[in-house]
This record gives C-alpha cells, sequence and structure tokens, in this order.
C-alpha cells in the first residue's frame, strides 16, 4: 500500500532476513538485489521443479526477498524457502494495490513489514536476535526452554540449520535427495548423500525420513508413477509397493543403516499409514540394519500412522 508518507505494507513474518531491492512481479526476474512478488503456484513451480535441487534453488535465490502472494505456510512449497533461508513475507493481494515493478523497497522477513527507505527501521537501530549455540534450547519471553529443530531438504539446509543454532535436524526429507537429473539413485549415490549429511550435522542430532512420495513433490516424474498413483491419495509407505518407489526405498535403507545406526546421534524414520504397510519396510530395515551393526532398536507412537525405526 502507498500513501502520501511512502510505502509501508505489514505482511506476516515467514522467514527472517533483510534485503534491499526492486519489486519484481513474477519469476522471471527471480536474482539478487529483487523483491520478487510470487504466488503459491508460481513457488511450487520454482522449488518443486524436476531440476529442483537444493544447491541450483541457492543459487536462484541468493540475494532476493520473496513477497508471498497468499503463500500457505506449511505446504510442501513454503517449508523449502525456509530450508533455504530465503527471506520472505506473506501478503494478500489486496495489499500491493498500487506498486509496480521497479519500486525500491526493503523486505524484513523478522517483522513481515515492506516498505521504502522512508517507513524501514535503520540497519544501526535494528536489534538482531542473538544466535543460540547449536544444540542448545532457547527460552521464550516468560522463561520457558524451546528446542527449536530444523525441518530441511538435503546438506546446505543442514549447515544452514547448524549455523543459525538449531537445537536439533528434526528432519532430513530424503525424498528431495533424490539426483537433478532423471537417474534412478542406488545404493552408492545415497551413501555418499548421507555421508554428507552425517558431516554437516555435527555436533547435533540428525533424524532422516525415508522416501515419502505425496502430491505436490518434485519427484513424481522421476520415480515412474502413472497419473493414477499419483491422484488416488496413497503416499509415504503405502506406494512401496510401486516397482520404481521400492528400488529407491531400498536404495536408502543400508546407506542409512551404516551411517546412522552406528551414530548415537542419528535416527532413521519411516511414515507409516496403517500396520498392513508396516511389515515389508520393517522387514527389509532389520535385515539391513543387522547386516550393517548387528544392531535392532525401534520405536512406535502407539499410532499406526507413525513409527520412528
Amino acid at each position: 500500500m502507498e500513501s502520501k508518507g511512502g510505502v509501508y505494507l505489514q505482511g506476516t513474518p515467514y522467514v527472517p532476513g533483510l534485503v534491499s531491492g526492486v519489486l519484481q512481479w513474477g519469476m522471471g526476474g527471480l536474482g539478487a538485489g529483487k523483491l520478487c512478488v510470487l504466488s503459491h503456484k508460481d513457488i511450487g513451480l520454482i522449488v518443486q521443479g524436476p531440476q529442483a535441487d537444493e544447491q541450483a534453488l541457492a543459487r536462484k535465490f541468493h540475494g532476493a526477498g520473496i513477497i508471498a502472494v497468499g503463500g500457505a505456510p506449511l505446504s510442501h512449497s513454503m517449508i523449502r524457502l525456509f530450508s533455504l533461508g530465503v527471506p520472505t513475507v506473506i501478503v494478500s493481494s489486496e495489499q500491493l494495490m498500487g506498486l509496480s515493478d521497479g519500486t525500491p523497497l526493503i523486505l524484513d522477513g523478522a517483522t513481515g513489514l515492506v516498505s521504502d527507505s522512508s517507513q524501514a527501521t535503520s540497519a544501526a537501530s535494528r536489534i538482531e536476535p542473538l544466535i543460540p549455540r547449536p544444540g542448545a534450547s532457547v527460552m521464550t519471553a516468560d522463561s520457558a526452554p524451546v528446542r527449536l529443530s530444523a525441518s530441511v531438504s538435503g546438506t546446505f539446509g543442514v549447515a544452514n540449520a547448524v549455523a543459525r543454532g538449531a537445537a536439533s535436524i528434526g528432519l532430513v526429507r530424503s525424498e528431495y535427495l533424490l539426483p537433478p537429473d532423471d537417474r534412478s539413485p542406488n545404493a552408492d549415490y545415497f551413501e555418499s548423500v548421507f555421508e554428507g549429511l552425517c558431516n554437516a550435522a555435527r555436533p547435533l542430532p540428525l533424524t532422516v525420513r525415508l522416501v515419502n512420495i505425496a502430491a505436490g513433490k518434485s519427484f513424481n516424474s522421476q520415480v515412474g508413477m502413472s497419473g493414477a498413483q499419483r491422484t488416488l491419495g496413497a503416499r509415504g509407505s503405502q506406494l512401496y509397493s510401486i516397482e520404481s518407489v521400492h528400488r529407491i526405498f531400498k536404495a536408502q535403507v543400508e546407506p542409512a543403516a551404516r551411517n546412522f545406526i552406528q551414530s548415537s546421534r542419528c535416527t532413521i524414520f519411516l511414515r507409516l499409514r496403517s500396520k498392513q504397510w508396516a511389515d515389508l519396510p520393517r522387514d527389509i530395515i532389520y535385515r539391513s540394519c543387522c547386516r550393517t551393526s548387528g544392531d535392532w532398536r525401534h520405536t512406535d507412537t502407539g499410532d499406526p500412522r507413525l513409527s520412528g525405526l
């Protein structure tokens, strides 16, 4: 919204960070020095595209800020902006009325403010929050300890979380670890990837969820699922009976066991929808873990949809 006093747009804070740049509508101008106005669909096309590996996305978003129009904060697309550390504010389309391409603005992802220089808080007067020691809890205003864990999609997100003082890597979404091309990854590929995750996470504990396919993610074309299979609502381990999905699952299990079971910091996690789907994955993981370390432990929350292995 533009007034006589300048531009002052109070949105919803999403990803912290301060970016100065010029307003750019749409995906065409994404890059350093641009505050890009993107719809939820636009963001999905960028971060869920078939070539959307983490390093390529980090380069694409470097130096940019995102003004997300009506973005769903917990959608698959939006949470990837967290993992990448892209300063982001969520606004409504009505709030952007009267603004045009090329307007110089400042975006503050921590406060949700998008404004011109006359309205922005000066850098000198900003109070930046202290970054906690990695692995430590943070304290609320009423002195209650809170452990902030990161949900990430690769080694870039892991390193970012460690640098920003996360208490742990609460979830690595391994479906985003697939190669950026159409190759079907094998065990050697995942061995290298999982080793990199473990190294990047030190000294934090790390949880990796084995491949969990669902609507709105980028890898369906890589695993050879038909349109009918994608739209019937099945997800996660319910799809392990599909040969191409099962092949990726098996390629992950033994490298995960080799890298994680040997470390008390690391956990393998499976999302299970019903007991009937649990038998095959558990049997395969059991054999892989015994071959690797001779040790096997699993915990069950009591909810058949969710088990930690």
